[in-house]
This record gives C-alpha cells, sequence and structure tokens, in this order.
C-alpha cells in the first residue's frame, strides 16, 4: 500500500529542496530501506523533467568501506 506522506515528501523535495529543472541530472542514493521513498523521489524527478539515477547499496558496504 502506497503512503500519500511519502508522495508529497518527494514533491517537496524536488520541486523546492533541490528545484530540479528540465535536463538536471540528479543521483539518489539510499540503502534498501529507503526504496518506498525512492520510487517517489525518481518518479518526481521523471515528472520535473530531470535525470535520475539510483544507487542503492546495503548499509554493510558502508560500513566497510568507513573501516
Amino acid at each position: 500500500m502506497k503512503d500519500p506522506r511519502l508522495e508529497k515528501l518527494a514533491q517537496v523535495l524536488v520541486r523546492y529542496s533541490v528545484a530540479l529543472k528540465p535536463n538536471d541530472l540528479v543521483v539518489i542514493q539510499s540503502t534498501p530501506i529507503g526504496e518506498p521513498l525512492v520510487v517517489e523521489l525518481y518518479k518526481a524527478a521523471l515528472q520535473a523533467g530531470a535525470h535520475p539515477q539510483v544507487r542503492m547499496a546495503p548499509e554493510e558496504l558502508t560500513e566497510w568501506l568507513l573501516k
């Protein structure tokens, strides 16, 4: 079931916080737990005319990088 709050948050982030414009390139990076928000951010970025790329990795990889 979709959470409408995530869609609203994604719209605020894309339109106001980041203010994506057509042809902007944006990377959305997250761990798997953030997948529902990542999906909404991706859709909102496409609607804004931007070119989103998603990078998702397990948290364990970040831990190994920092060690």
